[in-house]
């Protein structure tokens, strides 16, 4: 996944709601004990939303979500109940330099984590719905 994610450019044009998908599993968080078996019975995460004007974004989850968040991220409680779908995570997005090797340009998704804890978590892919508008 690393070398993937090297040859790839920083995505442009982000803006509505992408599907997602993880590529492979969660590694590098205790959490990921518990998400990853879950992902095998229900993905959870189903995509991001961008708003391309404001830098702003957010994560899209089914709703379990609003179930096993709580318990698998220390208690968060920042999801809401969206049209089927549960929301939350906000985040800035810009591009940058990225902060893990190989340091190329990236949309970075910043979301208020101070820089000590940054780390790899996860590889993921972004598509536009099928059908949509480009």
């Amino acid at each position: 996944m690393a070398l993937l994610f090297g040859e790839g450019d920083e995505p442009e044009g982000l803006d509505g709601e992408l599907e997602g998908q993880i590529v492979g599993k969660l590694f590098g968080i205790p959490e990921a004990a518990l998400a990853n078996p879950l992902m095998k019975i229900d993905p959870t995460w189903r995509g991001k939303s961008f708003d391309s004007r404001a830098g702003t974004g957010l994560n899209r989850l089914s709703p379990i979500a609003a179930v096993v968040m709580p318990i698998i991220t220390a208690g968060y409680l920042g999801l809401r109940h969206v049209d089927g779908e549960m929301e939350g995570s906000h985040f800035e997005h810009a591009p940058d330099i990225g902060l893990i090797e190989p340091r190329v340009r990236v949309r970075a998704l910043d979301y208020g984590v101070p820089d000590g804890d940054v780390r790899l978590i996860a590889y993921f892919a972004l598509r536009r719905p099928v059908g949509s508008p480009l």
